[in-house]
């Protein structure tokens, strides 16, 4: 005899195998479905639907986990292959792994009032209105900001005026302020075989062996591992 207390006043014998039955039918046609239109549905309780979804059927509701792109299986291969990168490089020397990465990304910059609501307050007499001010949208004007950090903090930022794209020429001559910010503001690390992890950086292999950097490559579609995107850019933005 089941030992359970049916909110609605339904006798305890709503629950049984063939309601379970009905609600595991209903579930597999619509895993959408409501405790409280399954209930009408079968004519039992929300009480004992819910019971029967949780406790019976052993199913929880969960909410749809959005990613940047579906992958097909050749890129979750390739995203395999290189996070055993990652944990080989690691493997290598754990200690020292994490310190030795420079993480570079770019976002745009746009230009924006300063002015915020709290910051426009006046004093006024009492019983009046305040000012009035058209909202400001984002502005056409902008700048690319490219960052390089590391565990410690920023190392260089570069400004990239107006719509031009970042070729492999200009991409080189922020690779030097790199190196020359790296041996100002991190003795030794510059000769320690620095990791660079820089998601679409354009390709110079040639600066890469001169300063003998090796690249972390960025997983394809692989928006939850650009940290910029999460702490760094918002925080800089606003």
């Amino acid at each position: 005899m089941l030992n359970m207390k049916d909110h609605s006043g339904r006798p305890s014998t709503s629950i049984c195998e063939e309601k379970i039955n009905l609600v595991h039918a209903l579930i597999e046609e619509d895993q959408w479905l409501t405790a409280e239109t399954i209930a009408n549905t079968i004519d039992i309780s929300i009480g004992s639907a819910y019971t029967i979804l949780t406790e019976k059927l052993k199913l929880s509701k969960l909410s749809t986990w959005w990613v940047p792109k579906p992958l097909h299986p050749d890129q979750l291969q390739t995203r395999a292959e290189l996070s055993m990168e990652i944990l080989n490089k690691w493997d290598q020397d754990p200690e020292a792994f994490l310190w030795r990465i420079v993480t570079g990304d770019e976002t745009w910059l746009y230009q924006y009032d300063p002015e915020d609501k709290a910051q426009s307050k006046q004093w006024l007499p009492r019983g009046g209105s305040g000012p009035v001010k058209a909202k400001v949208d984002q502005s056409r004007a902008k700048v690319m900001a490219i960052v390089f950090w590391d565990a410690w903090g920023i190392l260089l930022v570069d400004f990239l005026e107006g719509q031009r794209m970042i070729t492999s020429a200009y991409y080189e001559s922020v690779l030097r302020k790199l190196a020359k910010a790296l041996a100002e503001k991190c003795l030794g690390k510059l000769h320690q075989r620095g990791f660079l992890h820089h998601d679409n950086a354009p390709a110079t292999k040639v600066i890469l062996w001169e300063f003998q950097w090796e690249i972390i490559r960025h997983l394809p579609h692989s928006a939850d591992l650009a940290s910029s995107d999460f702490f760094l850019f918002p925080n800089l933005k606003s």
